[in-house]
């Protein structure tokens, strides 16, 4: 990126976490106009996931600029959320996660299983 040629990576951060809080801040207050949740009451408000999606990528602006720059980072899951195969992927995993974490459960007991037969003085 040219601009953290030109400045430390520091400051580059500081004017694109500044510009997406004020793009995000725009886009959310766009939505929420075309959606008419101005009408809405409280609760609807916070059931609609698109709002509460952008509300969350918006604080998680606001704690990239005045915590941590490493908050800066969990954006990257807007990705996730553009594109649709793997939102798909995401879908599949989350749909058979009991399966998901039973397997993981039944891994872990054999790693365990291997490595006490491996520190065994047999």
């Amino acid at each position: 990126m040219p601009l953290v040629a030109l400045v430390d990576i520091q400051h580059t951060l500081m004017l694109l976490g500044t510009a997406t809080v004020v793009l995000k801040g725009v886009h959310l207050l766009s939505i929420m106009g075309n959606a008419g949740t101005f009408q809405r009451s409280v609760r609807q408000i916070c059931t609609d996931t698109e709002i509460v999606y952008h509300v969350v990528h918006l604080i998680f602006c606001f704690l990239g600029l005045s915590t941590h720059s490493f908050f800066f980072s969990v954006l990257l899951f807007d990705v996730v959320y553009r594109e649709e195969t793997l939102l798909n992927v995401i879908r599949s995993v989350t749909r058979n996660g009991r399966s998901i974490v039973l397997t993981a459960v039944l891994a872990l007991i054999l790693v365990y299983m291997f490595s006490i037969i491996g520190y065994a003085d047999i």
